[in-house]
């Protein structure tokens, strides 16, 4: 399985949107579901900006390295 694949359970899945009382518990249950399944997948601009700032070091020190 590569990076970028999620591998979900769609029994438990099942299982967890059939035992739900009502439509609330469902949409509740679908969210934490979603939640559980993107938790370590998505990117927040300070990832982003951490990653932009380690790239702007590097070339820094890189410019650096060629002109001496």
């Amino acid at each position: 399985m590569t990076d970028n694949m999620i591998a979900i359970d769609t029994l438990s899945i099942y299982d967890r949107l059939k035992n739900t009382q009502n439509t609330d518990s469902l949409f509740h249950e679908i969210a934490e579901i979603f939640k559980e399944f993107t938790k370590d997948k998505l990117t927040t601009k300070s990832d982003i900006e951490t990653t932009r700032l380690m790239f702007q070091t590097d070339l820094e020190n890189t410019e650096s390295r060629l002109q001496s």
